[in-house]
């Protein structure tokens, strides 16, 4: 079953819309909004067909959250900023679109900054926006203070979480889902109206800390051309454009990824041999799904002999082992839009490849070729973000060299970030 944000993407692919956001609902425990969403013109010729007879398609997406625990810190800079991060990006209507183009139209006031950075972005993501709303100048009225972790209940958000800890810093920690966190005493709880990364990094970016903290590993830094609209949230060129903004608007904050350097195995590892107890509670996805996001987890703690069936049994990891391999010898340049899986794929083939010889994977221990076999997973990428804190950079090496370090077959990849 489609959401009403995966449905309009359906509905919608392949057209130039025009998307009118209505004045959100703003309470002290909710934030909600909702967008009409209609074509203006589009090569479908079905489109066309339904014009004709006055029944051109539209549809409306709701997006926002409910806080349980505390009262929202409302600004009239994010009635622009929000629906602007999110009708751009991964979860918006335009994802799927290779032509993506759109008329964003408010009834109310929008910061002129705002407006003007998500327009840039907008392009570098390949989407073209017009926005139409009034505008005015908004600064915020107080400064950013404190340390605030955006928290997802996965390895990445528990790993920062225990990095922090061991340098004297207890964050303020913002989670999306309640049981995601149960384990985390003080948790600040914003449940998102739909599961998607901006419902959950917004009740963070809104606490206004000196310093934000949020997850994501290599993959997240790794860019095609235009980007793949994954990029812009975890890479060190994404998180400036958004500090460089929040500091023009008057906040001075700072937007840190600091685990951005490590593939996701090694994540997994120091999170196991360095916080115990954080990785305890660790939830990454939602037992028992047949997603290739379940699959990820799993090899990666095979990979170090960390018991790995606590969210997906036997059965189900053998199915979706089986369908993985299958797909990528099928195609193995098959890495989704604009490659966003690119190096999580090939993470999880050279793992494969790697532990073949493990009971659980058995069933496809005779398919898998050894071209899948790379070095790189076992090294720290510094390139992908040169400003990762020097105190969490030590702590990485100790579990693993840099890519500059010779490896078994030479100097290893480096991603394009």
């Amino acid at each position: 079953m489609h959401s009403p944000v995966s449905g309009a993407r359906d509905v919608f692919a392949r057209s130039v819309l025009d998307i009118h956001v209505l004045p959100p609902k703003k309470t002290e425990d909710t934030y909600a909004f909702e967008c009409v969403i209609q074509p203006r013109r589009s090569r479908s010729q079905r489109w066309f067909r339904r014009a004709r007879q006055g029944q051109a398609p539209r549809t409306r997406i709701r997006f926002g959250y409910r806080a349980t625990d505390f009262a929202i810190p409302h600004h009239r800079i994010w009635d622009g900023f929000y629906p602007l991060l999110l009708l751009i990006r991964n979860g918006g209507p335009l994802f799927d679109q290779e032509d993506a183009s759109a008329r964003i139209r408010f009834d109310y006031p929008i910061s002129r900054a705002v407006r003007d950075v998500f327009t840039s972005r907008a392009a570098d993501l390949g989407v073209d926006i017009e926005v139409d709303a009034p505008l005015a100048d908004m600064q915020f009225d107080d400064p950013a203070e404190g340390h605030v972790l955006a928290f997802g209940g996965g390895k990445d958000s528990r790993l920062i979480l225990g990095l922090l800890r061991e340098s004297g810093i207890e964050p303020t920690v913002v989670s999306g889902k309640g049981a995601f966190a149960s384990d985390i005493p003080g948790v600040l709880v914003a449940d998102p109206i739909k599961p998607i990364l901006v419902d959950r990094i917004m009740p963070s970016l809104m606490r206004r800390g000196r310093h934000i903290y949020y997850g994501g590993g290599l993959g997240e830094t790794h860019r095609t051309t235009p980007w793949h609209r994954y990029y812009d949230m975890a890479s060190a060129r994404g998180r400036a454009q958004l500090s460089g903004l929040l500091q023009e608007l008057g906040s001075d904050t700072s937007i840190d990824a600091p685990v951005v350097v490590l593939p996701y195995n090694l994540s997994q590892r120091i999170l196991h041999e360095r916080f115990a107890d954080l990785q305890a509670g660790q939830i990454s996805t939602r037992e028992g799904a047949r997603t290739d996001k379940n699959l990820q987890v799993a090899p990666l703690k095979l990979y170090h002999d960390i018991p790995h069936t606590d969210r997906i049994d036997d059965d189900l990891f053998e199915e979706l082992l089986v369908d993985f391999v299958r797909r990528q010898l099928a195609d193995p340049g098959d890495f989704g839009e604009r490659d966003h899986r690119e190096v999580i794929n090939l993470e999880m083939r050279s793992i494969i490849w790697r532990r073949r010889d493990h009971p659980a994977l058995a069933a496809v221990r005779g398919d898998v070729p050894a071209a899948w076999d790379e070095a790189w997973i076992d090294y720290v990428h510094d390139y992908a973000d040169p400003g990762v804190d020097q105190a969490f950079m030590d702590v990485f090496a100790q579990y693993a060299p840099t890519v500059d370090t010779a490896g078994p077959g030479g100097i290893v990849r480096r991603f394009d970030v």
